[in-house]
């Protein structure tokens, strides 16, 4: 900074030291001025001593860095502080430490906190080192950055860089500041620096700026310069003490327009108090009617597994939604779409269906249509004011006749429910919609409605306020309610479709091609050629492409070295420019065919809004891109590419939503799980589930482009911006899709008939069943057998492609690990790679990630190996885990594990559980335990010594001792952390875990429960297998010595009070030992031959 600009500079400091009255309101007294004037003189002294001191301390090439620190230490003293302590809650004539000394310069009249010495300078030398970054202090000033829309507020429009602005007057506020997308949408390029400031709500949260920058600001005829804060929220931009210090506002102006405004629209909400609720109505006189195709037949997909957590919600939902009248409980319906829920952010469950492959494919489409948007833009022509209405859960307002209402049929495990309102869902919904809402609101100028939003405009604030009467007339005629919260009303100016709609008429929004304009230049020719990618792409609509590119093509010739040049800059931003300007980029026209190309890269997504011309050329509309967050770059290749297509459709959400589009990747496998008449892949992860649900409410088609072919979104992808938050409307919400929880009590017969259907195994089956040879199918002749339908490796199972899942989510019961996961599995199961699979299943598992335990430590000395169960017993308890403690006891030799869960850890306690268990198996002969207070009492030892066990305690603060019961508690723990959140009660979960443990083998193939009573014992996973004996005698050698024949004379038992013996005639034989007789009083018994014998008395026979 040279001499002039430095004079420049320090008159305009000074210049903003001259106060006057004006800057006092009239509502003050002349007391509050006269100590104001006193408080302007005294930082005006303290200004000037401050130069003095620096102009001492700081010469040379440090004179900027002082210009402009003597701005922010200006700044500092007339903020509203008091420069002796750096409170703000009293002003530096009446500070207690006026009259202290410096600790840092031992001054008089300030402490070191905000002392101004060479060290602070220093300091500041320091933090100027860092680029983009400004020497502010780590402080923390309160605000009110969150949305209240009910509470009253004071509005100022104020020109920012002469671009006017909207804010909120907030004298609660320390600083002033906008959301990134504000400034974003004011177009600002001024330079944002790091800050230190951190800014502190009236909740108490917490919330870091972005960054800060220094803005020309007009008010009337005041001018000043500002800092602006920039918050990476959606928060309302905030007038604060920091700039109403600088400008005189005109309250009055302010009060006046304020209150006038809020009593109309107070009165409004309480006179029609009745449309802004929850609540849902029904449309009077009206209802929806859905069209077959001629060659329709009814479809009806049975209700897919509700895990147990969900079901107590899932079926409250239900019981809601028919109480309203929303849904019928029918006996029987031809079609039945299965339903998919949805966790609202609240924690409630929203019920949807999964309508593309049931009733979406059957019906006739709907070619009612849809608002163009030139209609909307013009229709908005010449007004000041604007209202936007959001409607609450518009398509439920909408009632169906009964035929449709059949049509929409939901398949739940509660039974078939009838849906008697329009769905979401349903392709043609928004047809049926907007029908309706055009006719509803024609007639009424200034007035348009696209799906559930209506936007209302005035000329002035009368007309406006007179014409939202209307519409809210209207709308509490046909019993439709609103979204308050959503709803804005009295706004100057609002976006729509890409564009502002203001007094002035139509702006187009730079947010549309900020991604191609603010992208930074390749930096090797990796980069290089994914930009020249993109300029190809649309090099049909860019005049003399090749000379353009040039210079950059030349970085790409073999031994050519990479040195970006001046010539490749501008070769660089003219190919930006071109592809920005009206050559290339088009407006939204909706008689054109539209696509949205997306892509993914390890960095960042890319999306791409196009309209198709007759000639198949994509011309864009607008272009944007975004960087992964530290989560989504650890997704797998086709999550990112998913990701990228759900972020797209979120992004350009008013353009796609109720019209057709084309939606393009060059994910092949993406082409398939999205493609819109196939059903919703059940068993892929939970993320693809709600990506597909979350598409099937849009009509599309997918197409596959090669990579090569993709460079305009392929390039968005590798240089990502960073965009603003997108809003999605409510009808979406983020919801976790319905995965298969547990084992579903897979049999053999289940096996049987999947293996039938399965594409590898039915060729192996059809082989064995026609005698054809297996080593071309990679197996050997002896290797495969067939029982009973299921395919048998050996001893093992062969597992069809559908029931994979659900078997390793029953291996995975517990969380035992990779390694008991295999063994558990090796001995029931089979299927090529199944041991990735488990790995893979591990890996994933975020519990299982969680408790993973530390590196190995150095070997200790090792106990000595038992020989026979219940020799050495190891004992601990464990937790406390959800309140509860653990009593753990492991036996060395089977590795036999009892666990006991507990509010107590007495020593009492432990002698009654371990007496419980020598009862069952018998005294051990040494207990090892740590030095628990439980296990070293004078009772405890004398329990022992009366039972000849030898005891055993691991030595003080080193538990490794004790590893084998160490080992089995962390085991014990990990287990019991992961299964927390998991259904169901605390013993349940203990039952199932210990059987599993039990069950696995060791490396000698035998299982505890072999070890400890002799044999192995049935579990759940020994049903995949048909028993090989299905009927076992009790004794063979058991012979029947007595028959009857029917008709025979014979005497039975008789257990009641009368008679021993009761006579009659065998009426039937059942089995080979049971007998039925019908008595002389004509009843019926049922008798083993044991309890007859044949007699010659009385009777017929």
């Amino acid at each position: 900074m040279d001499a002039a600009q430095l004079k420049a500079k320090r008159g305009t400091v000074k210049a903003l030291l001259t106060k006057t009255r004006d800057r006092i309101t009239e509502e003050c007294t002349l007391q509050q001025l006269e100590v104001y004037e006193q408080n302007v003189e005294g930082y005006r002294t303290r200004y000037d001593n401050i130069q003095d001191e620096l102009d001492e301390l700081i010469t040379g090439d440090e004179r900027e860095a002082q210009d402009d620190y003597r701005f922010d230490i200006y700044e500092s003293i007339t903020a509203g502080k008091c420069y002796r302590c750096g409170q703000e809650n009293h002003k530096a004539n009446v500070c207690k430490f006026r009259s202290e000394f410096c600790r840092k310069c031992n001054k008089l009249g300030h402490i070191g906190r905000v002392c101004m010495s060479q060290a602070r300078v220093a300091n500041y030398r320091k933090s100027h080192q860092v680029d983009d970054e400004l020497p502010i202090q780590n402080e923390e000033y309160e605000v009110n950055l969150l949305h209240n829309a009910k509470s009253d507020k004071f509005m100022v429009n104020i020109h920012i860089e002469d671009r006017q602005f909207c804010m909120e007057v907030d004298t609660g506020a320390a600083l002033s500041s906008i959301s990134y997308a504000d400034y974003k949408a004011l177009n600002i390029d001024n330079k944002i620096f790091k800050t230190n400031v951190q800014m502190k709500t009236y909740t108490g949260e917490t919330i870091k700026p972005k960054g800060v920058c220094f803005v020309t600001c007009r008010y009337k005829r005041q001018t000043f310069v500002g800092k602006l804060y920039i918050i990476n929220q959606d928060v309302d931009p905030i007038f604060g003490r920091d700039w109403i210090r600088e400008i005189s506002l005109d309250w009055a102006e302010i009060k006046l327009l304020k209150s006038e405004e809020n009593l109309q629209l107070e009165e409004i909400l309480k006179m029609y108090e009745d449309v802004f609720t929850d609540k849902i109505g029904t449309i009077p006189n009206e209802k929806g009617c859905l069209i077959l195709k001629p060659d329709a037949t009814p479809i009806f997909f049975k209700p897919r597994p509700v895990p147990y957590s969900r079901k107590e919600k899932i079926e409250k939902e239900l019981d809601r939604l028919e109480k309203d009248g929303i849904l019928t409980k029918v006996e029987h319906s031809d079609w039945g779409t299965p339903i998919v829920p949805i966790d609202k952010p609240n924690g409630d469950i929203r019920i949807c269906a999964d309508y593309k492959v049931t009733l979406n494919k059957c019906i006739q489409d709907m070619n009612y249509p849809i608002p163009r948007i030139d209609d909307i833009f013009a229709q908005m022509n010449g007004g000041k004011y604007f209202c936007t209405l959001d409607l609450s859960k518009a398509y439920l307002h909408y009632e169906m006749d009964e035929q449709s209402a059949m049509l929409q049929s939901l398949s739940t495990h509660k039974g078939v429910y009838r849906v008697n309102r329009l769905m979401f869902g349903v392709k043609v919904a928004p047809g049926l919609w907007q029908q309706f809402m055009d006719k509803l609101l024609q007639g009424v100028p200034g007035v348009q409605c696209f799906f559930d939003d209506i936007i209302i405009q005035g000329s002035t604030y009368d007309e406006l306020l007179k014409r939202l009467k209307i519409v809210l007339d209207l709308i509490r005629a046909q019993n439709l309610t609103l979204n308050r919260d959503k709803c804005k009303f009295f706004q100057k100016s609002i976006n729509y479709l890409g564009h502002k709609i203001d007094e002035h008429g139509l702006h187009k929004m730079e947010d549309k091609i900020l991604a191609i304009r603010n992208t930074k230049r390749p930096e090797n020719v990796s980069e290089l050629r994914t930009f020249l990618g993109m300029a190809n792409y649309y090099n049909k609509f860019i005049p003399d492409l090749a000379s353009i590119l040039h210079p950059l093509n030349q970085l790409l010739r073999k031994g050519w070295k990479f040195t970006w040049t001046g010539e490749c800059e501008r070769s660089f931003n003219k190919v930006k420019e071109e592809i920005c300007n009206e050559n290339v980029l088009v407006h939204y026209n909706p008689d054109l065919p539209v696509t949205l190309a997306t892509d993914a890269s390890p960095i960042g997504l890319g999306a791409v809004l196009s309209h198709r011309y007759p000639d198949g050329s994509d011309r864009p509309i607008a272009f944007a891109s975004r960087a992964l967050t530290i989560c989504e770059k650890n997704y797998s290749q086709i999550d990112k590419e998913a990701t990228a297509i759900y972020w797209g459709i979120k992004k350009f959400f008013q353009y796609v939503y109720g019209r057709k589009f084309i939606l393009i990747t060059d994910n092949k496998p993406l082409t398939t799980i999205f493609n819109p008449y196939k059903s919703l892949p059940a068993l892929s992860a939970t993320r693809m589930l709600h990506y597909a649900l979350f598409l099937s409410g849009f009509d599309y088609t997918i197409e596959y482009k090669r990579t090569s072919e993709h460079g305009n979104a392929d390039y968005l992808s590798r240089f990502p911006q960073e965009p603003p938050d997108v809003h999605v409307p409510d009808q979406i919400y983020r919801f976790q899709a319905n995965q298969i929880g547990t084992l579903n009590t897979i049999t053999h017969q289940t096996i049987k008939q999947e293996t039938k259907v399965d594409p590898n195994l039915s060729v192996i089956l059809d082989a064995l069943e026609t005698g054809k040879c297996l080593k071309s199918l990679g197996y050997e002749n002896t290797e495969i057998t067939l029982q009973d339908g299921c395919l048998l490796k050996g001893t093992r199972v062969m597992i069809p492609a559908t029931l994979r899942s659900n078997i390793l989510q029953e291996l995975h019961t517990g969380h035992l690990g990779m390694v008991k996961m295999k063994a558990l599995g090796r001995s029931y199961c089979y299927w090529q790679n199944m041991d990735r699979d488990i790995e893979e299943m591990v890996r994933k598992c975020k519990y299982c990630c969680e408790k993973q335990n530390n590196p190995p430590k150095v070997q200790s000395h090792p106990w000595e190996p038992t020989r026979e169960p219940w020799q050495r017993v190891h004992i601990d308890f464990a937790g406390p885990v959800n309140g509860l403690f653990y009593f753990i006891i492991v036996d060395t030799f089977s590795k036999w594990v009892e666990v006991i869960p507990t509010k107590t850890t007495t020593t009492d306690f432990c002698i009654k559980e371990l007496r419980r268990l020598f009862t069952n198996f018998g005294i051990c002969l040494v207990l090892v335990s740590d030095n628990g207070p439980q296990f070293t009492s004078h009772v405890f030892k004398n329990f022992l010594n009366s039972n000849g066990v030898i005891h055993k305690l691991s030595p003080a603060f080193h538990p490794a001792s004790n590893g084998q019961a160490e080992r089995s508690v962390q085991t014990i723990k990990n287990h019991l952390h992961c299964m927390a959140d998991e259904p169901g009660d605390i013993n349940l979960k203990i039952s199932r875990l210990l059987m599993q443990l039990r069950k696995v083998p060791n490396a000698e193939g035998m299982s505890p429960y072999m070890l400890m009573l002799g044999r192995d014992v049935r579990t759940r996973l020994d049903i995949l297998m048909k028993p090989a004996v299905s009927l076992v005698p009790e004794n063979k050698s058991y012979k029947v010595s007595r028959s009857f024949h029917e008709g025979d004379r014979v005497q039975v038992r008789n257990y009641t009070r009368e008679s021993k013996w009761k006579f009659g005639n065998v009426k039937r034989k059942e089995g080979a030992v049971h007998y039925w007789i019908l008595l002389d009083d004509g009843r019926l018994w049922r008798r083993h031959v044991d309890q007859m014998r044949p007699t010659h008395y009385g009777g017929e026979g």
